[in-house]
């Protein structure tokens, strides 16, 4: 969409300001909220962020500020607050892009991949869970009407029934969207929840999955919950994930280029999915030093299923 008719369509979903939103290091949402009569100068110059006050930026009090320059194609009006609108922005310091930048560097990693003939698609499972916070600072799984209480709660129709005005809300924020929703189970653990919607290239996937987490917040905070994306909130629970599936794709005919009719190995995957996963394990370390980067990760860690990041899921 281009500019004039982005701003004709801010003036017909009736949008008066814009949640300018970048990430931090520990992938964490920051915005700054302007009106939507700035829109051309959040295109062009973007809103200025302190970057020393922001975890992990590379920057410290001295430093020009990053300016959030906002991508038209990431529009997306918020299902909880009619008027305002998310816009995910690239960081860019002195009119240069800014290397600490976790959406920059994705572009650019995904720029780099599409020069070579390939489009990176991605889905994802974004487990969470609601919990509520007690007098003491402690936290325990929301159930307000005390049914989740199996040892074994994986898909049980009682701890689905109990959120499900939480997750017909998600549900319908979703699909108005345009996500491709398709389902929502009650996971492995007491208050855990995964909601489903459809695959997409990897820089749409990342940029959804922060908006689903600001989306799951509110959502939650209506019927007196907290909705944490922490890996391991509770020792005596499974923990969440954010298991991954995807695919390369040839960049001209989208087709899926990781299956194949025939495989000597027969796991139906092709040579370049061998490859790829290779690649992975080579670089297990390294990745496992981005992707759970926490002792609260290392609790969800599990090893002897294939390589599993807290964070990120399967990979």
């Amino acid at each position: 969409m281009d500019r004039n008719a982005l701003k004709q369509q801010l003036q017909k979903d009736a949008v008066d300001y814009l949640l300018v939103q970048f990430v931090d290091l520990h992938g964490a949402a920051k915005c700054k909220m302007v009106p939507a009569s700035a829109f051309d100068d959040m295109v062009e110059g973007g809103a200025g962020f302190a970057g020393g006050a922001v975890w992990g930026m590379g920057q410290n009090a001295s430093s020009h500020d990053m300016m959030a320059r906002i991508d038209t194609s990431s529009y997306t009006p918020l299902p909880w607050k009619p008027g305002l609108a998310r816009f995910a922005a690239d960081l860019h310091v002195d009119n240069q892009p800014h290397p600490f930048c976790p959406r920059v560097n994705l572009k650019r990693v995904l720029a780099e991949l599409k020069a070579a003939g390939y489009v990176f698609n991605v889905g994802i499972e974004p487990e969470h869970f609601l919990v509520t916070r007690s007098a003491d600072g402690r936290i325990q799984p929301w159930d307000p009407a005390s049914v989740d209480n199996l040892a074994k709660p994986c898909y049980d129709f009682k701890g689905l029934a109990g959120a499900c005005d939480y997750l017909r809300d998600m549900n319908d924020a979703l699909r108005k969207l345009g996500w491709g929703v398709y389902q929502a189970d009650h996971e492995d653990a007491n208050a855990q929840y995964e909601i489903n919607y459809k695959y997409a290239d990897a820089q749409v996937t990342a940029d959804r999955f922060i908006f689903f987490k600001m989306l799951a917040g509110e959502t939650a905070r209506k019927y007196g919950a907290i909705a944490t994306f922490m890996p391991k909130p509770f020792t005596d629970r499974t923990g969440s994930g954010a298991h991954m599936h995807y695919h390369l794709a040839d960049a001209k005919s989208g087709k899926n280029l990781f299956t194949a009719e025939k495989d000597a190995r027969n796991l139906g995957l092709s040579e370049i999915a061998y490859h790829f996963l290779g690649g992975v394990l080579a670089h297990a370390r390294a990745l496992c030093a981005i992707t759970s980067p926490t002792v609260n990760c290392y609790k969800r860690l599990q090893i002897g299923q294939g390589l599993y990041s807290a964070r990120s899921g399967y990979t």
